[in-house]
């Protein structure tokens, strides 16, 4: 939690799982792991994520939430077949409790003015995009909780 990773990569190979962590785009070796452990682990995360265990041929995707530092952190789980077994990624979903101002985004002037222009539309498309941890679902989900945004409807992947 610390190295402030975006994913955790679980990677099987012949004898041996590697965790890799995502820092900043960049995949960084963390650690090579006995395949039973790997095996077990794997098991373990698919429980939580609510995937079936004993499937092993097919992509699944889940999601999960647990409670590490006293803030709760949420995953999501996607396991992809491969030659030596079953890949894992988690992506790290930190739950933020405070709500991004649009003040805040780093917009000035006429952008920002455009901006708050294309909410107030009875009708549109206004896309939030940035790096993992950048705000993209709390900036929405202010717009949403705001009467003045009551049409908002969040699209994520």
């Amino acid at each position: 939690m610390t190295k402030r990773a975006s994913d955790i990569h679980l990677e099987p190979g012949a004898s041996r799982y590697r965790i890799r962590l995502r820092i900043d785009g960049v995949l960084h070796i963390l650690h090579d792991i006995p395949k039973e452990t790997g095996l077990a682990l794997t098991a373990r995360l698919k429980v939580l994520g609510n995937l079936d265990i004993a499937e092993h041929r097919l992509p699944q995707d889940g999601q999960f939430t647990v409670d590490l530092t006293g803030d709760g952190i949420s995953f999501r789980i996607a396991t992809l077949p491969c030659k030596e077994g079953e890949k894992v990624v988690l992506r790290l979903l930190h739950q933020v409790e405070q709500t991004l101002d649009l003040d805040t985004l780093g917009m000035y002037g006429a952008q920002l003015t455009a901006f708050r222009q294309a909410l107030q539309q009875p009708q549109g498309l206004v896309l939030v995009t940035g790096p993992t941890g950048s705000g993209k679902t709390v900036t929405p989900i202010q717009r949403a909780t705001n009467p003045e945004y009551a049409g908002y409807q969040p699209l994520q992947r």
